[in-house]
C-alpha cells in the first residue's frame, strides 16, 4: 500500500510479521536495484524496523531477516514514485 508524505518524496517503511502467528517482529531488510536488463545491483540498501527510508522508484528484490529467531523471506517489488510505499512483509 502507499500513502501520502508532506516531502512528495519516494520513500519505503517495512512491517513484518510472523507468517503463522500473525505477530508483528524486528526485522532488517536489505534491496538491491533492479535495471532495465534485469540484473540485480551488488550494493544493498539496508532498512530497519518500521523505520521509513529515502529511496528512488522503480524494481527491487528483496531479503528480510529478523534478529528474534531464524525468520526469513526474499521476494521483488516495485516502489511507486513521490509517496511512501508501506510494504507487509511475512517471514517464515
Amino acid at each position: 500500500e502507499s500513502e501520502k508524505n508532506p516531502k512528495g518524496m519516494t520513500m519505503v517503511r517495512f512491517l513484518s510479521y510472523q507468517q503463522d502467528s500473525g505477530a508483528p517482529m524486528k526485522s532488517s531488510s536489505y534491496l538491491y536495484a533492479i535495471d532495465s536488463n534485469g540484473w540485480t545491483s551488488q550494493k544493498s540498501i539496508s532498512a530497519h524496523y518500521a523505520r521509513t527510508i529515502m529511496i528512488n522508484s522503480g524494481q527491487y528484490y528483496l531479503k528480510a531477516r529478523s534478529s528474534q529467531g531464524d525468520f526469513y523471506t526474499t521476494g521483488t517489488l516495485t516502489l511507486l514514485p513521490g509517496v511512501t510505499n508501506v510494504v507487509t512483509i511475512d517471514l517464515q
